[in-house]
């Protein structure tokens, strides 16, 4: 966590509210010493203490705080990003490059700090015994994939084997499900990603991030269950994601379940697809709704109302 980067940022916050320290105390009770020493960046601050500036600020500090994680963090957004723009592109060496940037960051810490990311330390140089090659053989990046998921593991004798998992781990599982579909093995696809859904779903409290990443795997099952023109079972799929109130899906993530569904009634022969695919298009916007016209125009031949 950049906590100086942070307490400026809080610092900025309070002085655009208009506020001073003794005004901050008369409404939150919070001691002038303990803001100023917030805004300075010297301690980790309390929850309580940001929920109670968040209400006074009218902005939430909460997600300010997490957002300035510090990116030799296992929860890094920034390490997330380029694990999975590493992995998407098939680049290993790549892959390989960032892990070991990370590691020799972590190397150049002083002693103190190296001791509080001792465990991101020995993930690391379990990521570095890879032997990682760039190849567009399927069987090859099966076996590179799982080998990165056993590394991530840590001595676990399976992979996806501790009861929570690393973010960037679900983000490398969602991956390999879509080359063991790729590969021609829907099935294998769908139990993997079933038992990942358990996983996460049983988690006390989901993220926006583990949110997303539920709703890939719905997308996953989906689409292994399209492959198998098993397309009741995709329409069970979809809709069992969709009545699921706990999930705040993104508009896009949204859009694209309504488009495998409808893409489900279409091929069962079913009206009811027309009026999906009306619902996809209205709910996209700019390139994203010419590319869903294009799809329903061109690949399923349906002469749609909505024209670009």
């Amino acid at each position: 966590m950049n906590l100086i980067e942070f307490g400026k940022k809080a610092y900025e916050i309070r002085e655009i509210c208009g506020f001073t320290r003794e005004e901050v105390k008369t409404h939150t009770g919070i001691s002038v010493e303990t803001l100023r020493r917030l805004e300075r960046g010297i301690p980790e601050p309390k929850l309580s203490t940001l929920e109670k500036l968040s209400n006074l600020y009218r902005f939430d500090l909460l997600e300010l705080f997490s957002s300035n994680r510090n990116p030799l963090s296992l929860f890094s957004e920034s390490l997330i990003g380029q694990v999975n723009e590493k992995l998407n592109t098939l680049d290993y060496e790549g892959l390989i490059n960032v892990i070991n940037h990370a590691f020799d960051e972590v190397a150049n810490l002083d002693p103190d700090e190296q001791a509080n990311h001792d465990y991101y330390s020995q993930f690391l140089l379990a990521f570095k015994g890879l032997r990682l090659k760039e190849t567009r053989d399927l069987p090859a990046n099966v076996m590179n994939v799982e080998n990165i998921l056993l590394a991530l593991a840590q001595g676990q004798a399976q992979m996806l084997s501790t009861p929570y998992l690393y973010p960037f781990e679900v983000s490398v599982a969602i991956y390999l499900a879509s080359i063991y579909r790729r590969k021609k093995e829907p099935e294998k696809s769908i139990r993997f990603c079933d038992d990942l859904l358990k996983k996460l779903d049983a988690y006390p409290t989901h993220s926006d991030r583990t949110t997303d990443q539920i709703g890939a795997l719905y997308q996953a099952i989906a689409y292994a269950y399209h492959i198998l023109d098993a397309h009741e079972k995709v329409v069970e799929t979809i809709d069992k994601a969709l009545m699921d109130r706990r999930l705040a899906f993104t508009n896009t993530l949204f859009t694209d379940m309504l488009m495998r569904k409808a893409i489900a009634f279409h091929n069962m022969g079913k009206r009811e697809s027309y009026d999906l695919f009306t619902v996809a298009i209205l709910n996209s916007q700019g390139e994203r709704r010419k590319a869903i016209i294009d799809v329903v125009k061109h690949q399923y031949k349906i002469d749609h109302h909505i024209d670009e």
